[in-house]
């Protein structure tokens, strides 16, 4: 099967788990399929060069007369309208406002100039270009999240930048949008169960797909400094806030009792976080491997926000012990949520850290617990995936 992705995000150009999402699907798919991306970002953008090294002649752009026609309109648009740093409460936009004018005509070229049988499209807000497709081309939805009611979900304080401060809707404007598709991917299961009591036909959920070459198996040694604490993750605002609260009142408490605690951070969070003597920003590595055995546990402390969070199970198939919030396994379901550490508590998360760091045998048998919890998930979503793309291999 021929697919196109349609995308506002580069799979590999950019950071946080919405590309990681897209990169997730995108290599999937390409195990059995002929997978063509399509980039049309909400801004005017053009692919980042490492996609274009890695993704090669199928990766297309929204690009051309047409990112230069979206550029200028922004531009001027910003006379008009201020872009403000939160969804504006009780205002409701179309899931449509946010979708590139020229798209739907440009799929329809790409469709009939590559001959694509499936049309895979990120977010509701672009699923306008899977209106007037034949009902012989297969199409789907990738929902990330949903949007409906944004602004009760968000703390009123906190900033969310562009679009998605915008990104409020009406359930009814954005299940009559993800009725376009044939087939909607829910990233966690309680947003599966909710577009399905609200008409959605042929919700699947799929959490995320291990598509790694190689993929830490639960560990038989303990690591090399297992008084080093991890977190991976970008400068998301719920991030942001869960480890300035977790370096506040959490790693004193771990401290008083042993002084080599300490905490890592990776990815884009390093830029948004104050350097201090416990806590040392590593920001992007190389080798994702050869750090992760330098980690004795991953702590996600998140209380707000919508989706699910990937990086937990992406620590889960490293084979790291993870130590989180109860909001942190959202969607997960109990059974892996109780098979975990999770609280709120600040004692019991501390108590829980403590354990994990200082007995080897309990962070060995929480390596396995990880692991396990890792492939239930994978396989639940390899099998949601065949069913929406049936050549999909077992």
């Amino acid at each position: 099967m021929r697919v196109l992705i349609v995308t506002p995000v580069c799979p590999y150009g950019h950071s946080g788990g919405h590309a990681s999402r897209v990169r997730n699907l995108y290599e999937a798919l390409r195990r059995d399929h002929d997978v063509w991306v399509l980039y049309a970002p909400f801004r005017a953008g053009l692919p980042n060069p490492k996609d274009r090294t890695i993704i090669g002649d199928r990766l297309l752009a929204y690009s051309g007369w047409r990112h230069l026609f979206r550029k200028w309109a922004l531009l001027l648009s910003r006379l008009f309208r201020r872009h403000r740093p939160r969804p504006i409460r009780h205002k409701k936009i179309n899931p449509d406002q946010l979708c590139p004018l020229f798209l739907p005509g440009l799929v329809d070229k790409i469709i009939a100039k590559h001959g694509i049988e499936a049309v895979l499209v990120e977010y509701v807000f672009l699923s306008k270009a899977l209106c007037g497709l034949p009902a012989s081309i297969r199409k789907v939805i990738d929902t990330h999240d949903l949007f409906q009611d944004r602004e009760e979900k968000i703390p009123e304080t906190t900033p969310i930048p562009w679009p998605w401060c915008l990104a409020n809707l009406r359930m009814s404007d954005e299940i009559a949008a993800l009725r376009r598709a044939d087939t909607v991917l829910a990233i966690q299961a309680e947003e599966g169960a909710e577009l399905s009591e609200a008409g959605c036909r042929n919700v699947e959920v799929v959490p995320y797909l291990d598509v790694r070459s190689s993929c830490s198996a639960a560990r038989e040694v303990p690591c090399e400094e297992p008084f080093t604490l991890a977190f991976f993750g970008s400068d998301w605002a719920p991030n942001v806030h869960g480890v300035q609260w977790f370096i506040r009142e959490v790693l004193p408490l771990l401290r008083e009792v042993d002084e080599r605690i300490q905490l890592r951070l990776f990815g884009t969070i390093a830029d948004a976080i104050s350097a201090t003597p416990n806590v040392e920003k590593i920001g992007f590595v190389d080798d994702i491997e050869r750090e992760l055995k330098c980690c004795g546990a991953t702590v996600i402390p998140v209380f707000y926000g919508t989706g699910m969070n990937l990086k937990l199970v992406e620590a889960l198939g490293w084979g790291l012990p993870v130590v989180a919030t109860v909001h942190a396994f959202r969607g997960l379901g109990d059974g892996i949520k109780q098979s975990l550490s999770a609280s709120d508590d600040v004692q019991l998360l501390s108590d829980g850290i403590l354990r994990l760091l200082l007995n080897k045998q309990e962070r060995l048998e929480r390596c396995r617990m990880a692991r396990a919890c890792y492939e239930e998930i994978c396989e639940r979503a390899e099998e949601a995936l065949r069913r929406s793309f049936p050549t999909i291999r077992a």
